[in-house]
């Protein structure tokens, strides 16, 4: 789901799960290659507490958004509106 995501973006589909949420989030300037994989998740790059609120969830879909959750470790039931309240207010 995420990588047919990516596609339909233009955007490139390889690396880890939790990178390609944030390509799909539109954190990631750039394709991460997969040469970074020694590289431990977040150890290179600082959570962007300010940007996180501005991620338009809005445009992404409810696969995507229960995908975003589920890598945050949140519930994913519930619809689109819910889902997207939760990614805002839910942390880490």
């Amino acid at each position: 789901m995420l990588k047919e995501a990516l596609k339909e973006q233009g955007l490139p589909v390889s690396g880890k799960k939790a990178e390609l949420i944030e390509r799909l989030k539109g954190e990631t300037l750039g394709p991460i290659e997969e040469t970074e994989e020694g590289t431990s998740e977040g150890e290179g790059e600082e959570i962007p507490d300010e940007g996180s609120d501005e991620i338009d969830y809005d445009s992404m879909t409810v696969p995507l958004l229960k995908e975003a959750l589920k890598e945050q470790g949140l519930p994913v039931s519930g619809k689109k509106a819910e889902l997207i309240e939760r990614l805002k207010g839910g942390g880490k």
